[in-house]
């Protein structure tokens, strides 16, 4: 959803540059920020598949090539066998067990469901 945002935020804060120049440096700035969602994402499924790769192209892809970074993504998921750490990748952390399938019943019927290792204080509170 922020993708699609940012994404439509940039075109037309561009647009708007007739009206003031200044929207220029806000156009740039949607765009950066639209890229480097798009490049998060490309790391995930570089991650999930298992597929060479670094930043910097990943960025680059994203940035200049989204629409080609977006249907390379698409037909990965597409066309290839779904990887075996797809879920474990949505997850929460090891040791937490609020996924697991009793609470996510519980959650259904509309009992509140806490995980076990929550707690209240803050960060850095004793006690």
């Amino acid at each position: 959803m922020a993708y699609a945002f940012f994404f439509v935020a940039w075109i037309v804060l561009f647009c708007w540059v007739a009206v003031n120049p200044g929207f220029v440096a806000l156009g740039w700035s949607a765009f950066f920020v639209d890229a480097v969602i798009l490049t998060s994402v490309r790391i995930e499924v570089r991650s999930l598949f298992e597929l060479s790769g670094n930043v910097l192209e990943d960025f680059g892809a994203a940035s200049f090539f989204y629409p080609q970074g977006l249907v390379q993504m698409l037909d990965h998921f597409e066309n290839n066998k779904q990887p075996a750490n797809l879920m474990s990748s949505i997850q929460a952390k090891e040791g937490d067990d609020f996924f697991n399938d009793e609470k996510m019943n519980s959650a259904e019927k509309g009992e509140r469901v806490v995980p076990a290792n929550f707690s209240w204080k803050a960060s850095g509170e004793k006690g």
